[in-house]
């Protein structure tokens, strides 16, 4: 199997409390060859005190902002300009891995020839809701289409090849944050690189009272403004189309709940 390094984005924010067990969820993975780069977004808590260890063993990247950004964008290009992977992976700083994560999407990435995978997410609230027998065989394909219709793409999942954003990165505008990232993946794929879906739950999505995309009401809001936005040159169609799209998304979101 393919052994080329993979870079391992965290940006982080006053994430004292679980920074040490989703930097370790990297430091465990099945596949070795890899670089932690750690972005700290001037936190005002203990966080770089909690990694200082890993820093000194040269275990990890950390690079802190002077000021605080306030969202994910600005700190996850950061960690691109640092990457030296041939692949980058991201990883919130709350958020967890399957040990075989890793290793998994790289053999799919390869026998099937893409340069972009997502694995499905598992949603907890503590510890012990996890499995690590989370391995569901099987994939799909995120097209343009797809990814208009909803954000089938959790960030902590993703794994891309590096070339890919040295011409593409997350929009810093403030006023997208919490959907910057679905923001980016629909450019991705629109420029023609569809993503691999792996059916595995490979990816364990931390619920808590402090994520920033929490407040569902303002995140409609968002939604659209990033719809609006990604269609500006179809004035003024964009109007319609990021109605419409926010429509389709919060309405597949309905289904799956319901359907769960």
């Amino acid at each position: 199997m393919e052994n080329k390094l993979v870079s391992v984005i965290i940006p982080c924010y006053n994430a004292e409390e679980y920074i040490l067990d989703t930097v370790n969820t990297v430091l465990n993975q099945t596949y070795r060859n890899i670089e932690i780069i750690v972005i700290d977004d001037c936190s005002s808590d203990n966080t770089n005190i909690v990694l200082n260890d890993l820093i000194q063993k040269g275990k990890i990247k950390f690079h802190r902002l002077l000021e605080n950004y306030g969202g994910p964008s600005k700190p996850r290009n950061i960690g691109i300009s640092m990457a030296t992977g041939s692949w980058i992976a991201f990883l919130d700083a709350d958020d967890l891995w399957h040990p075989n994560k890793l290793e998994i999407q790289i053999k799919n990435l390869i026998e099937y020839d893409y340069k972009f995978c997502c694995t499905n997410k598992f949603d907890f609230t503590n510890l012990t809701d996890l499995s690590t027998n989370n391995t569901v065989f099987g994939f799909w394909k995120i097209s343009y289409i797809t990814i208009l219709l909803k954000d089938f793409i959790p960030t902590s999942s993703v794994i891309i090849n590096s070339d890919i954003l040295k011409e593409l990165k997350f929009n810093e505008s403030k006023s997208l944050i919490s959907v910057e990232d679905y923001d980016l993946w629909m450019r991705v794929i629109k420029n023609g690189n569809n993503c691999l879906k792996l059916k595995s739950y490979l990816t364990y999505y931390r619920i808590s009272e402090n994520q920033i995309s929490k407040n569902k009401f303002q995140r409609i809001k968002l939604f659209f403004l990033m719809f609006k936005n990604h269609f500006q040159n179809y004035k003024p169609l964009n109007i319609i189309l990021g109605v419409f799209f926010t429509f389709t998304h919060y309405l597949i979101t309905l289904i799956q709940i319901f359907f769960k």
